[in-house]
């Protein structure tokens, strides 16, 4: 390994993930960068977590925390100590491929407040769902990234572990608070406090599971309306610091031309109780999105499907359209050759073998 590439430091912050918290460790630990450190924080877990954690207090910083204050006040106690400038936040659920920090550090450049890559899906026994996200934009650059996020409120993004941040960056943001979610909070301010470079490789994990706080094998509307009250905190979050920054920021005209935002409101319009079911105000809103689809960054292909599938929600019986939103929203029912239709086209997953899928 060429001794000039910068060192990563990966975080490991948990709560409550017995099942799976040895995996993510040893993912961690297991890259074949040798300037890696690795910090594991629990956020005072209930279950068996701290007594795993404590196996690797010999290759690890381990970090107990006595009260439970959430993923950010968890996290916010670990990053500070960090050796290195690059930092990866990987959840206690997740797991990194290993060549995940070799890669990021090869890539990565000065002025960088964030990278981000691609993230693939494994189920509860580390089995791959094939399936890839996001679907990065041709050409997504930071120029792209600034652009959407004041227009929508969002950019192409993926979750905690598709991420590595600069700890510069961090060290600016500081302190760092407003939000639930960490990689929501840098995902908002990213942009503004330098540039983002995006891999189309896979070199995370995602792992769905009946245990997800984001509910993703979930189709009932508490799911979605949860998502909808999300999205509008992280557009009152954008426009606060947009305030501060002196960043001109609609936040009523992002919600009008945020797709993701509009899909939901779509969904929930679809699967609401028969009692208040309304098959018009579904139309309105599919009406809206598809407005929003044609101007997003998304590839022609992409921006097809998606028109394509608001069209067919919006105009079938409530029973057809909830089985259209399962293969929209629930990864594990949606058949492979969806993915390969929209999808980027990639190199076979080069950590496949580490898990057996």
């Amino acid at each position: 390994m060429n001794e000039q590439l910068p060192g990563v430091t990966i975080i490991v912050d948990n709560y409550n993930s017995e099942r799976f918290i040895a995996d993510a460790i040893e993912s961690a630990i297991g890259q074949d960068h040798d300037r890696v450190e690795v910090i594991v924080v629990d956020d005072a877990s209930t279950d068996g977590s701290r007594e795993i954690i404590g196996r690797y207090a010999n290759r690890a910083t381990v970090i107990l925390l006595q009260e439970n204050r959430g993923q950010v006040a968890a996290i916010n106690e670990a990053w500070p100590r960090a050796a290195h400038e690059i930092l990866i936040f990987l959840d206690g659920d997740d797991v990194l491929m290993p060549n995940a920090a070799s890669t990021i550090a090869a890539n990565w450049e000065e002025g960088l407040s964030k990278m981000q890559f691609l993230l693939a899906s494994i189920d509860s026994e580390c089995r791959t769902l094939g399936h890839v996200a996001p679907k990065y934009p041709d050409d997504l650059d930071t120029e792209t990234i600034r652009r959407e996020i004041l227009r929508t409120g969002s950019y192409p993004c993926p979750q905690a572990c598709g991420n590595a941040y600069a700890k510069s960056f961090l060290e600016k943001l500081a302190p760092i608070e407003g939000l639930r979610w960490m990689d929501m909070i840098l995902e908002v301010n990213a942009p503004f406090y330098g540039e983002i470079r995006t891999l189309r490789k896979a070199l995370a994990c995602y792992r769905i599971h009946e245990g997800n706080d984001s509910g993703q094998t979930e189709d009932d509307p508490d799911r979605f309306a949860r998502y909808t009250r999300i999205f509008e905190e992280k557009l009152d979050y954008l426009e606060l610091r947009c305030h501060r920054l002196g960043i001109e920021f609609d936040n009523e005209a992002a919600r009008r031309r945020a797709l993701w935002y509009l899909e939901l409101k779509l969904t929930e319009a679809k699967i609401e109780p028969l009692e208040t079911y309304s098959y018009i105000r579904g139309l309105g809103c599919a009406h809206q999105a598809l407005r929003a689809v044609f101007r997003s960054p998304h590839t022609l292909r992409q921006r097809l499907f998606r028109a394509l599938w608001l069209t067919l929600v919006a105009l079938s019986p409530r029973l057809i359209a909830q089985r259209l939103i399962r293969l929209r929203y629930i990864v594990p029912d949606r058949p492979r050759w969806i993915e390969n239709l929209i999808g980027p086209k990639l190199a076979p997953l080069a950590a496949l073998f580490w898990f057996g899928g």
